[in-house]
Parts: structure tokens; sequence; C-alpha cells
């Protein structure tokens, strides 16, 4: 015989979030590196709950994600297919909105769908297209235009990585200052120096002598990739040193790339890796004499806080988001600018202690950054637009668990963690 329930409890208010997981796959970029690990954060805090939509072929993405405490729904949609991308954002991605209900959806891509039927939060990583629309087809960067602005007019509150990112939408698009929030990323959780036996293990695989110096990115015209090559290359016929240009990455432009360096004979100089692993990568990190990123436009620079964690030294552009996230740890050159380049390239060639002066200094700035400080922003984010819209009440009622007869086991608990 049950006794009496008792009476029901009360406890802090647990907003649901519904995230636009489709950018989180087994080969991911910057910005499902991004919504991955902000996404955890989240969860680890342990005052929200979390369902996220992921592609269904990143199996290790979704069971990282269960283990943390979310809810994933599994979808036969990739970002990797310009159809998949405009039926999702577009049509499949309200109606799956509309059925789940969620308090508030979150664009981590800054893809809002139309009329969602609850508040929302797109962040903005860059105006790459803008800035450099060569980059992209003219479809679609005519299609990623058309859902910036629908971001524009249609999120409740807008974030971004950097104030350089904050403010070049101000100027640019001219939202109310108090939509844009600036939170700041952080390296990945997992990236460590690597070991001697590490450093050593990649330098064979790769064949690198040592001291080479290290760039890693996607390739695009944006990254200045030809004038660090061939400003490199000058320095290091100069000094007659034996040194190489690692490149590290994998895209549809690695063939462009390559293609323009040969033309300039730049191919002795150059050793191209591919796509690599976390733990790869973070031995290419750490076996570098410097890590050269004179990158023309950016949104954040995440690699010039993952070099400085690995401890090593970085030469990076003295100009927006970059210049904002290396602040006096980093070794700051014009990229427009050749003679510049080499001089930045020569010096960390060349001076021992200034390699460990910039160690040092990055050592303590990439401290400044995490991945706990971007989601407690972000949460107050969420916390901010829902209040506004009336939908954060201080406290739910929650009604108890019916008592069980002494000797009978209670009643199970469950809930759903994965849909379809």
């Amino acid at each position: 015989m049950q006794s009496p329930p008792a009476p029901p409890t009360r406890r802090p208010f647990r907003p649901h979030v519904a995230i636009d997981g489709l950018c989180v796959s087994e080969r991911r970029g910057g910005i499902g590196e991004y919504t991955l690990h902000l996404t955890r954060h989240l969860l680890l805090r342990g005052d929200v709950r979390v369902t996220c939509f992921c592609p269904d072929d990143a199996p290790s993405v979704v069971g990282e994600l269960l283990e943390t405490g979310a809810d994933v729904v599994p979808v036969p949609w990739s970002l990797s297919r310009a159809r998949d991308q405009i039926l999702w954002e577009n049509v499949v991605l309200r109606r799956r909105l509309r059925r789940l209900r969620p308090d508030l959806f979150f664009g981590p891509n800054f893809a809002i769908p139309f009329r969602p039927g609850c508040p929302t939060i797109a962040t903005l990583h860059d105006f790459a297209i803008d800035h450099y629309p060569d980059t992209k087809s003219w479809q679609f960067r005519r299609y990623l235009s058309w859902m910036i602005r629908r971001a524009l007019n249609r999120a409740d509150l807008l974030l971004t990585d950097s104030q350089a990112v904050a403010d070049d939408l101000l100027q640019r698009y001219g939202p109310a200052p108090d939509r844009v929030r600036v939170t700041p990323l952080a390296p990945t959780d997992s990236l460590r120096p690597a070991s001697e036996d590490q450093i050593r293990e990649i330098r064979q695989r790769y064949d690198l002598e040592q001291g080479y110096v290290l760039h890693v990115s996607n390739f695009d015209d944006r990254k200045n990739v030809v004038r660090l090559a061939s400003a490199f290359a000058a320095v290091c016929d100069e000094l007659d040193r034996p040194e190489r240009l690692v490149l590290a990455g994998g895209h549809p432009w690695t063939a462009n790339i390559g293609k323009r360096l040969r033309d300039r004979g730049l191919e002795n100089r150059i050793r191209f890796t591919g796509y690599v692993s976390a733990l790869e990568l973070a031995a290419l990190y750490s076996g570098a004499r410097f890590f050269a990123f004179p990158s023309l436009y950016e949104g954040f620079g995440l690699p010039v806080l993952e070099a400085m964690l690995c401890h090593t030294p970085v030469l990076t552009s003295d100009r927006g988001a970059l210049a904002e996230v290396a602040g006096s740890a980093a070794l700051l050159v014009d990229p427009t600018d050749a003679s510049s380049l080499r001089l930045g390239i020569r010096h960390l060639l060349t001076d021992d202690t200034a390699c460990r002066e910039l160690r040092d200094r990055g050592t303590l700035r990439v401290s400044e950054f995490s991945w706990a400080q971007c989601a407690e922003a972000t949460f107050a984010a969420f916390e901010a637009v829902l209040r506004r819209h009336h939908r954060w009440p201080e406290t739910i009622s929650i009604p108890a668990v019916p008592r069980s007869v002494p000797g009978e086991a209670p009643r199970p608990v469950s809930r759903p963690i994965i849909r379809s």
C-alpha cells in the first residue's frame, strides 16, 4: 500500500535549449569544434537541458554528447551537400522545432529557421564572405548573405567570437548594440603539449627536420599562404637554412594552393600533411620552431591559442581579431607587406631568446581563455532572452515521486535520450 504523495518540491528553472549541431561531423572545422565544446560545457553547468540535432554519420560525436547528458536527435542531413543544407535550414529544422517546442533555439552556425516557434540566438563567427567574396561561388555567396540577414532580422540576440567581429557587425549591418554580445572561444579541451617521443614520431612520419615552421588552416585565399611561403623561402635562402614550412589541414583548396606554390618554385620548401588527428596536431604544434598565421582576416583565430597552449611561439597578423586574441604574446606583422613578413620570420628563426619570451607570454595568455567562461557568457545570453520573453520563472514545481511500501523497489523514472 502506498502512502500519500509528498507535496510538490520546487527547484530552479532549467531552460530547454535546442541546438543545431549539424556542423559537428567527424572531420569538423572550427564551427563544429565550437558547437561541440560549447554544448559539452553548457551541460556540465547542470542548469540547462539541451537537445542537439547531430548528423547520423558521426557516432563518436553522438556518444560524447550522450555521455555529457544531452538529448540527441540524429538526422540524415549533411552540411557538405548544399541541397541538404538548404532543406535543413529552411524546412526540416523548423518542423523539428515546432514538434520539440523548446524554450529557446540556438544556432551556432548562424542559421535561424523561419518562424521556429520560440526565441532564438545566433552566433556570427565572421564576415569573410563580405571581405573575401571570391572564396565562395556566387550562388552560395548569395545564399549565405540571405541567411546572415535573416539572422540579423529574426534572432533575439547575436553572439560573436571577438570584439573585432562585433565592431564589424555594428558598422556593416547596424543592429542595436544591446543585441550583440561577445563570447570568446578557447582551445580544444583535449589539446596538450606533446611528449618528446610524440614529437620525434611525427617528425619521422612526415620526414621533418628539427626547427620546421608550422601553419594550420583550410588554405583559402584569406589565409595568406602564398605570401607566407614566398617570404619563408626567401628568408631561408638568404640565411642558407634547411627548414621547411609545414602546411597542415585538409580542404578542397589544398589542390589549388599546391599548384600556385609549385608555379612559384616553392615546393621544395613546403610539406603538406593533409588532414591530421588531434594527437598529430598537438605533436606538430609542440615540435615547431614557431607557428606562422599571418591571415588577412579571421573571426577569432583559434589556432593562435592552440599553438600557445602547446608552448609554441606565434607569429600572426597585427590587425582585427588576431591581434585582439594574441595581445602582446605573439610577434605581430603586417600580413599584406612581404618585407614585414620576412623580418618577422627572420627574427624568430634566428633569435632563441625572442622565442623563449614569446613561449612564456603565450602560456600566460592562453590561460585567460576557457570553454567554461564561454559557456557562462552564452548561458547569460540565454537567460537574458528568455527573461525578455517572460519565459524564465524563478522556480518550477515538480511532483514528488510516489513513496513506495517498505521493501518494495521504487518505480523507475526514465526519460528519452535519443529521438529519431
